[in-house]
Parts: C-alpha cells; structure tokens; sequence
C-alpha cells in the first residue's frame, strides 16, 4: 500500500543502505537522510524509485567516485528530479554540468567501477550523447589562475570540477588561513564575482585563464 508521506526524516538513525520498492512513496518530495554511514551507489539508486524527490539531505562523505567529478554532482546526475541538495539550489546550468561532467567520466570507466551506474550512462547518452561530452570536457580540465592575498600572488592551474568548498580549502592552506575566515572573489577584469555556494564547481563561474583569485578574510 503506498504511503502518502510528503517530507520524511529518518537523520541518525544508523541507516545503512537504502531498498525502495517502487511505488511505496509516490508522494514524498523531501529526504532527510544525515548522519547515516550510507557508502555505496546502488542506495543512491534506489531513490530513483521516489518520483517526487526535489529536496535531499545527505551526508555525502561517505560515498567514492572517480577522479574528475564531485560526489555531489554523481547524486545531482542521478537523481533527475533535485532541486536542493543540502540546502544548495541545484540550477538548470549545474544540473547540465554535473551531467555532462558524469558521463564522460564514467562512460569509459572499467565496468567494475560502472556497474552501478550502468542506466545513469544509458539514460544520460540520450540526453546529451558521447560526441558532444568529450568536446565539451576536451582542454577544459583546469585553468590557470593568480590567486592573490595581502599582496602575495601565486599563480596555480586549478581544476574547473573542483568545488568552492575545497577550493577555499586549498588556498587557505596556501596561505595558511582557517576556512571559517575564507572569502573568495574572481576579478575577471571588466567584474568580479563572489563565489558563495559552497557546492558550486569552479567551471560554473566560467573562470579564463590568468583571472586573478582574491582571497578577502573576514
């Protein structure tokens, strides 16, 4: 019998995998799945069987995925219907990028390691083919960029699939600044962008090369 529940929390409840038979939530549009040591791809899958699902919340540390992608943007691709994921707004633009960015990393992968993303890479040929990933992700895998600081600039190649959460990470270990203190701006020359979503890979604020990156401390 299905059940009717719209928004759900199962948080700390020492879930491990998910087994969703479908048609059981038919309704349910939020999940709130923190603080469950959930490792493995095929219960990604399984909320797949959730037709509503906009809103998720998971701990995404838990989850492996190749080099060259985020575990976010694997959730993101598989998961067509999110609209949030960990309180971050999953945009038309992130959602093509976190797509096209999956396919071309796992469609050539070793079937051991695709085997739980077999009807991800099926599903997503159609939508965007083979040809145009490899064009598009062709010479774009890192960027070279000034990263600039109380006066002190080091120029780094900075891969475009790395997140703003470890991109401040990583130029606040360049210059030994806390995290909770990091500020990052792109001056592009004609403007500048903060980046201020965490979640966001570098590729979406389309940074060129010798951009400079401006770390502002609070």
């Amino acid at each position: 019998m299905p059940i009717l529940l719209q928004k759900l929390c199962v948080a700390d409840c020492g879930i491990q995998r998910i087994v969703i038979a479908d048609g059981q939530f038919p309704s349910l549009t939020t999940l709130n799945i923190k603080d469950n040591v959930i490792s493995d791809w095929r219960s990604i899958n399984g909320l797949q069987a959730l037709p509503k699902l906009s809103v998720l919340y998971i701990d995404c540390e838990h989850l492996r995925c190749v080099p060259g992608i985020e575990v976010h943007e694997v959730i993101v691709a598989k998961l067509s219907g999110l609209v949030d994921l960990n309180r971050f707004d999953v945009s038309a633009v992130e959602r093509q990028s976190a797509e096209v960015r999956f396919l071309d990393k796992y469609f050539s992968a070793d079937d051991t390691v695709k085997e739980d993303h077999v009807d991800d890479i099926e599903r997503l040929k159609k939508i965007h083919g083979t040809a145009d990933v490899s064009l598009k992700s062709r010479g774009l895998d890192v960027v070279l960029l000034s990263i600039s600081f109380e006066g002190k600039v080091v120029k780094k190649r900075v891969p475009l699939a790395i997140t703003v959460q470890k991109l401040s990470e990583m130029v606040g270990r360049v210059f030994s600044v806390g995290l909770m203190e990091v500020k990052l701006e792109l001056d592009k020359g004609t403007h500048k962008v903060k980046l201020e979503n965490p979640m966001r890979t570098l590729d979406f604020y389309s940074p060129e090369s010798n951009d400079v990156l401006h770390l502002i401390t609070a």
